[in-house]
C-alpha cells in the first residue's frame, strides 16, 4: 500500500513538473508570440510613412528592420511611401522592431525625402526635411532571397525606436496568455489534466490541507495580480471619443452631470468629485474604472464563499483574468461600474433575504440607489430585484415591509434626473443609431458575445441542463447554488423582457453595447455552470473523470466568450490632431484652406492645444448620436462649395473608419482606399 502511495505520487509531481516544464520551453521559444485579443500585446504595431520629392520605381526603395528588409506600398496619394509592421508580417512575432532603415538603390541619387511619419502603437513621430538631414546614412550589401543575388543600396537611419512594451506589460500578457491562448499550450494542460485524474481517481494518496489563512492570503494575490494587470496600460492608449464625452460632462459643471440624457449620473458624479480632489488627466479619469474592476475580485470571491470557499476562490480568479473585465477596467466608461452592482446587487440582496437585519436593509437601500442612478439596464435589474424579493418575503409581512419601503425610497432619488432629462432620453433624434427591435439585433448580439449562433444554442443547451439538474429531488445541489444560478438567469431573461418592451413601445434601446451593463450576471451564470457539477453529492470515481471533463470543456468555452465585444476604439482624434500639426502649416502655405472635422463637440479640440493653435483652420462638427454622419458628411459645404479645401477627417468609432472616414495615417498605408485627407480643387480630388 504505502509503496502504491508513493508510485502514484511520483506520477503525479513529475506529470505536473512536465506541464511546467512544458510552459516555460514555450516561453523561452516563442517569447513575443502572445496577443490578447482586442486587448493587448506585447510588441505595438509600427507603421513607418514617408514622401518623397519626387516618385520613384518601387524596386528600387525597400524598409528595413533588425536584419530583414522589404518593398514599401507605393501611394496613389502624392509621392508618399508605407510600410507596416503588424501580424502579417513573418518576422513580426519572433522580434522586437528597431534599428529601421530606409534604402534606396544606388542607381536613384538622393532621392530627397521630404517627411517621415513614424507611428509606434499610439505615439506618433515626425520629422521635416531639415530634420531628416542630420540622419545617419550608410552603405549596405543587401541579399534577396528569390534570386541570391546581393545589391548596394545606400541606407537612411532613423532615431533607434522600438516597439516593445517593457517587461511588466510582458509579464502581463504571458499571464494572461496562459488562459486565452489554449491552442498554444495544449500540451502542458494535457499533461495537467493527466495529473487531476491521477488524483481524482487515488485521493486516498495525497493529503492536501488548506489553512484558512491560505484563502484570504489568495485571494490578495489574486486583488494584486488583478490590480497589476488593469493599472499597466491604462493611460496607453489616449482617451477615445466617448471617453472625452465623460470628461466633457463630468468636469464642466455639477450640473452638467445630470443632463446626459442617455446615462444617470452616478458615474459622472463620481468622476466630477474624484477629478475636482485629484489632478484632471488621463489616469484620473480611468482610475475610478480601474478601482471598481478590481473591486470585482473580492466581491465574486463573497458571493460565491457561501457555497463554498474553494468556489468562491475560483470565482475570484475567473473574474482577476476576465478579459472582458480587464478592458473595460481601462476605460473611463460606466461600464464596469455597471458589472461591478449588478453582481453587488446580487450579493447583497441574497444576504438580506438570508438574514433580514437593520445592516443588510440599509445595504440594500444603498446599492439600489446606486443601480438606479447608474444605467437604464440596471433601472430594470432593480425592479427584476424587487420582484424576486417580494416573491421570498410575501409570507412575511413583517420583513416585507421595510424591503418595500427601502426600495421605495431608492425610487425617489431617481426623480431629480428624470426631471432634467427625461423628455430627452424618449425623443426619436436622441440616440437614434440604435436600430429598431428585430431579429437581427438578436443575431448580433449572440454573434458579438458568443462568435456564432451554434456556440450560443449549445450554451442554451448546457444551461437548460443545469436547471433541470436542480429541480430533479434526487440530484442533490448545493441550496445556495441552486438559488444563486436560478435567480441570475431569472434577472437576465427579465431585464431583457424589460428592455424588449420598452424598444418596441417606447423607444430602442438594446444593442450589444449596451447589454454590457447587465454582464456580471452573465458571469455568474457562467461561473455556477461551470461548477456546477461540483457540487452534486459523489456517486462513484467514474463521475469525478466526467466531471473533469465537463470542466475542463466549459473552461476552455468561458476563456474563448470572454473577449472583449470590439478592438479597443482607438481615438482618431489623436492621430488627426498630429497629422494636422504637421501637414497643415505646408498646405495652408501653398494656398490651400484648411478644414477639419471632428464628432460632436468642440471641446474635444481643446485636448490637442497645438492643433488648435493654428488660427487658419476651420473645425466643423458633425453630430455623430443621430446615426446619419455619414450622409452629414457628404453633404456640407466644404466638401461641395470650397474650390480649394484640403479636409482633415475623423469618426466616432472603427466602423465607419472604414467607409468615408479612415484613421487619419491609412491614408499613407495603403494605396487601395480614399485618403482622409481629401484635396479638392474645382470640385475635382486631387
Amino acid at each position: 500500500m504505502e509503496r502504491n502511495k508513493k508510485v502514484v505520487l511520483s506520477a503525479f509531481w513529475l506529470l505536473v513538473i512536465f506541464a511546467f516544464y512544458s510552459i516555460i520551453i514555450t516561453f523561452l521559444k516563442y517569447p513575443y508570440n502572445f496577443n490578447i485579443q482586442n486587448l493587448n500585446k506585447t510588441l505595438e504595431t509600427v507603421s513607418l510613412n514617408f514622401e518623397l520629392k519626387n516618385k520613384i520605381p518601387i524596386d528600387n526603395l525597400l524598409v528595413c528592420f533588425n536584419d530583414c528588409c522589404t518593398a514599401p506600398l507605393s501611394d496613389n496619394f502624392r509621392n508618399v511611401y508605407s510600410y507596416k509592421f503588424n501580424y502579417n508580417d513573418r518576422y513580426f512575432f519572433n522580434f522586437i522592431v528597431r534599428n529601421i532603415k530606409i534604402a534606396y538603390s544606388k542607381e536613384i541619387q538622393n532621392p530627397e525625402i521630404q517627411k517621415i511619419f513614424l507611428s509606434v502603437g499610439n505615439k506618433n513621430h515626425y520629422w521635416a526635411k531639415e530634420d531628416i538631414s542630420k540622419f545617419k546614412k550608410k552603405n549596405y550589401s543587401i541579399a534577396f532571397e528569390e534570386t541570391n543575388e546581393n545589391k548596394n543600396y545606400e541606407t537612411l537611419i532613423l532615431p533607434d525606436i522600438n516597439n516593445y512594451k517593457g517587461a511588466i506589460n510582458h509579464f502581463v500578457i504571458i499571464f494572461l496568455s496562459l488562459f486565452s491562448n489554449w491552442k498554444i499550450f495544449i500540451i502542458p494542460y494535457f499533461w495537467l489534466f493527466v495529473a487531476y485524474l491521477l488524483y481524482v481517481f487515488n485521493k486516498d494518496c495525497f493529503n492536501f490541507k488548506i489553512n484558512e489563512k491560505l484563502y484570504l492570503y489568495a485571494l490578495i494575490f489574486l486583488c494584486a495580480i488583478g490590480f497589476i494587470i488593469r493599472i499597466q496600460d491604462i493611460t496607453y492608449f489616449p482617451l477615445w471619443t466617448d471617453e472625452l464625452y465623460t470628461k466633457t460632462v463630468a468636469l464642466k459643471s455639477f450640473k452638467t452631470v445630470f443632463q446626459d440624457a442617455g446615462n444617470p449620473p452616478l458615474f459622472y458624479l463620481l468622476e466630477f468629485i474624484f477629478t475636482k480632489i485629484f489632478s484632471n488627466n488621463i489616469f484620473t479619469l480611468r482610475f475610478l474604472a480601474m478601482f471598481f474592476g478590481v473591486l470585482i475580485i473580492p466581491l465574486s470571491y463573497f458571493l460565491f464563499k457561501n457555497i463554498s470557499k474553494n468556489l468562491g476562490l475560483f470565482a475570484s480568479f475567473l473574474a482577476c483574468i476576465n478579459t472582458i473585465f480587464i478592458y473595460y477596467s481601462q476605460e473611463a466608461r460606466g461600464y464596469i461600474l455597471s458589472i461591478f452592482l449588478s453582481i453587488l446587487a446580487c450579493y447583497i440582496l441574497f444576504e438580506y433575504l438570508k438574514t433580514t437585519n437593520k445592516k443588510n436593509l440599509i445595504l440594500y437601500l444603498i446599492t439600489s440607489i446606486a443601480l438606479l442612478n447608474a444605467n437604464y439596464y440596471l433601472i430594470l435589474l432593480f425592479f427584476s430585484n424587487l420582484i424576486w424579493g417580494v416573491v421570498d418575503l410575501v409570507e412575511n409581512k413583517n420583513k416585507l415591509k421595510p424591503f418595500l419601503i427601502a426600495s421605495f425610497i431608492s425610487l425617489l432619488t431617481i426623480i431629480p434626473y428624470i426631471f432634467i432629462s427625461f423628455n430627452k432620453a424618449i425623443s426619436p433624434d436622441f440616440n437614434s443609431w440604435i436600430p429598431k427591435l428585430s431579429s437581427d439585433i438578436f443575431k448580433n448580439i449572440i454573434n458579438q458575445y458568443f462568435y456564432s449562433e451554434n456556440l450560443f444554442i449549445f450554451l442554451c443547451f448546457i444551461v437548460l441542463l443545469n436547471l433541470i439538474i436542480c429541480f430533479i429531488p434526487k440530484i442533490k445541489v448545493n441550496k445556495e447554488k441552486e438559488n444563486l444560478f436560478i435567480y441570475s438567469i431569472y434577472s437576465i431573461v427579465s431585464v431583457l423582457i424589460f428592455a424588449g418592451l420598452i424598444s418596441l413601445f417606447i423607444k430602442p434601446i438594446i444593442h450589444a453595447k449596451l447589454v454590457m451593463n447587465i454582464y456580471g450576471l452573465l458571469f455568474i451564470v457562467e461561473v455556477a455552470v461551470i461548477s456546477l457539477l461540483a457540487e452534486i453529492e459523489k456517486f462513484n470515481k467514474w463521475y469525478f473523470s466526467i466531471r473533469a471533463i465537463y470542466f475542463v470543456i466549459m473552461l476552455g468555452i468561458f476563456f474563448n466568450v470572454t473577449t472583449p465585444l470590439n478592438p479597443r476604439e482607438y481615438c482618431t482624434l489623436n492621430d488627426l490632431a498630429d497629422l494636422i500639426k504637421y501637414e497643415a502649416p505646408y498646405y495652408h502655405s501653398i494656398g490651400y484652406n484648411i478644414h477639419a472635422v471632428i464628432p460632436d463637440y468642440i471641446e474635444y479640440v481643446k485636448e490637442y492645444p497645438e492643433a488648435e493653435k493654428l488660427d487658419y483652420v476651420k473645425w466643423h462638427i458633425q453630430n455623430s448620436n443621430n446615426g446619419k454622419i455619414q450622409e452629414h458628411f457628404k453633404k456640407e459645404y466644404y466638401i461641395k462649395k470650397d474650390e480649394k479645401a484640403v479636409i482633415f477627417a475623423s469618426t466616432i468609432n472603427t466602423k465607419f473608419k472604414m467607409d468615408v472616414y479612415f484613421d487619419p495615417r491609412i491614408y499613407i498605408y495603403n494605396s487601395n482606399i480614399t485618403p482622409s485627407i481629401k484635396l479638392i480643387s474645382k470640385g475635382e480630388n486631387k
